[in-house]
């Protein structure tokens, strides 16, 4: 049934300085956005919590003790800049993080109260549509439209994979079947899950998708032939 939530409301003027404000963060931000071609994404290491420990190990333990290691193109200070701008980055990705996520949890307040009056009054609508043709003509039409139910079969959506590549698929029905139908070898990982917890998938086989990996990330572990895989996805 839902009920009304009274919230705080987001006024003109709140908008108005808003909008105004993330202008200037736009204008600030601007300079360092990049845009990847499909291919440069497909090279990206990812880093998630267990790379991020590594890379906090290499640094502290040999780089720091024997910084002749180091690659020709950075120095010792170059990769401290890089690491600030790192943290850096991320501090600034979890402040918006946390306004997106305020102002998220407020559209589904709104959203819910818009969607319980246009409810209440569909339910009115009915009432009044029992002594009123013309009102039960229109709901007749609505519930023809939004509330007859139609049996839709999932089916799994293909994708192709390059050489080498990893890619992040967000929306995976849990449960479902994962099929590599190329004739490479594929590994699936949960999203920030540890590499040991990595499924190992060989050509014409396939893997039920454990519970909670509704976002994972394949791998093609061939280095020269592109992969190809079907998995269900989430309506």
């Amino acid at each position: 049934m839902g009920y009304f939530i009274t919230a705080p409301s987001i006024t003109p003027a709140m908008k108005t300085a808003a909008v105004s404000d993330i202008a200037s963060l736009n204008t600030i931000l601007d300079a360092v956005k990049i845009v990847l071609t499909p291919a440069q994404k497909a090279t990206l290491l990812k880093v998630a919590t267990v790379r991020g420990a590594e890379i906090v190990s290499i640094k502290s333990r040999l780089i720091d003790a024997y910084p002749s290691i180091l690659p020709q193109t950075c120095t010792a200070i170059a990769l401290l800049a890089l690491m600030q701008e790192e943290t850096d980055t991320a501090s600034l990705i979890a402040m918006l993080t946390a306004t997106v996520g305020g102002l998220e949890t407020h559209l589904k307040i709104i959203q819910n109260d818009v969607m319980y009056v246009c409810g209440q009054s569909f339910d009115n609508a009915k009432i009044l549509g029992n002594t009123v043709p013309a009102v039960k003509v229109v709901v007749d039409e609505i519930s023809a439209e939004f509330h007859s139910r139609v049996n839709v079969k999932k089916v799994a959506i293909a994708y192709d994979i390059a050489p080498a590549a990893t890619i992040e698929i967000a929306g995976v029905v849990t449960d479902s079947i994962f099929t590599n139908v190329g004739l490479t070898v594929l590994t699936i990982l949960n999203e920030n899950g540890l590499l040991a917890d990595a499924i190992t998938l060989h050509p014409g086989s396939g893997v039920h998708i454990p519970p909670r990996w509704t976002k994972i990330t394949v791998t093609n572990v061939s280095a020269t032939a592109q992969g190809h895989f079907c998995v269900f996805m989430q309506a």
